[in-house]
């Protein structure tokens, strides 16, 4: 699988989903339907395996900033929906375990080498490189009060 280098359009369940716009990056340009992340700025990168990300949901739009500075546009992001992937190394024994961003097309397990960015829940395996994520991307972790 790989990452985006085009708009894709994604077979969705309806019901649940929630959109909000985000402020892109500088030199970034997101497609219909990639995975998008923030990055430590808190503006919007196609996805990737990145320690400093955090996954937001996925692109509703093509924006094109590539000419703009950080949040000179936003892109339409939506989580909470059930979506399917590219995906690599999921099996029917990770259904109902956290899926991780590989790019901004792809998906992997638990068991990827290096799960840096969650975004959501294998629901069912659709093909063996095609699964559907319940996308909820967790919050960051924050350290408790003592």
């Amino acid at each position: 699988m790989a990452a985006l280098t085009a708009d894709k359009v994604r077979d969705v369940r309806p019901g649940g989903a929630i959109a909000i716009p985000v402020p892109v990056a500088a030199s970034t340009t997101i497609y219909l339907g990639s995975i998008v992340n923030v990055n430590s700025s808190g503006f919007a990168v196609a996805g990737a395996n990145d320690t400093s990300h955090e996954c937001m949901g996925v692109a509703k739009e093509y924006v094109d900033n590539s000419a703009g500075s950080n949040g000179d546009l936003t892109v339409m992001v939506e989580f909470g929906q059930v979506e399917k992937f590219d995906s690599t190394g999921i099996t029917q024994a990770d259904v109902g375990k956290s899926a991780y961003v590989l790019d901004s097309g792809t998906v992997g397990d638990d068991g990827a080498a290096s799960k840096n960015v969650h975004i959501g829940t294998i629901v069912r395996l659709v093909t063996t490189n095609v699964c559907e994520i319940h996308v909820l991307p967790r919050p960051a972790v924050t350290a408790q009060p003592t």
